[in-house]
């Protein structure tokens, strides 16, 4: 399997996503830096802002809504998160500005990805026959395949047998 430039640069920059989340929770278990109320959290905080930002900027270049889908899930746990430990908001403030964020991305997700899903669950896709259309190809082909089908040439034993 051959991996395009694409897919190495976007393998490289998660690369350098894990490697600085890694560094920075190292820094602050070393307590070189206090940010997050305990060391992990940095490394979750640092993973989910640098893959939200990737999935986003994939979804956007791809124009993919699974990838919106993914970015949205990674932003609302990064504002949830920020939200409860810096500014130690009350949980139903967060789940409001979580369910925001979900609603931007679900809104961006139809504006710059449009609607494929609708138009394959429609039958408007390019692609699409309907049955008479697929039942018209089928008997068609199975037509021009009678037409040039050519009969084996059966030969006998016996015939075989008196030629030598």
């Amino acid at each position: 399997m051959k991996i395009s430039k694409k897919q190495f640069a976007y393998a490289i920059a998660t690369l350098a996503v894990f490697v600085l989340a890694l560094v920075l929770t190292i820094l602050e278990w070393s307590k070189v830096f206090i940010v997050c109320s305990h060391p992990i959290f940095m490394f979750f905080l640092v993973v989910s802002a640098g893959l939200g930002i990737l999935a986003t900027v994939r979804a956007f270049l791809d124009k993919s809504p699974f990838f919106f889908f993914l970015g949205a899930i990674l932003f609302m746990y990064l504002t949830s998160y920020c939200l409860a430990d810096f500014a130690h908001m009350v949980w139903w403030l967060i789940v409001i500005v979580a369910v925001v964020v979900a609603m931007l991305f679900f809104v961006l997700s139809f504006i710059f990805a449009g609607n494929r899903t609708e138009n394959i669950a429609l039958n408007k896709s390019p692609d699409y026959k309907n049955y008479e259309q697929r039942r018209l190809e089928r008997d068609a082909k199975e037509k021009a395949e009678e037409e040039s089908y050519v009969p084996p040439e059966i030969k006998s034993f016996k015939d075989d047998n008196n030629q030598k």
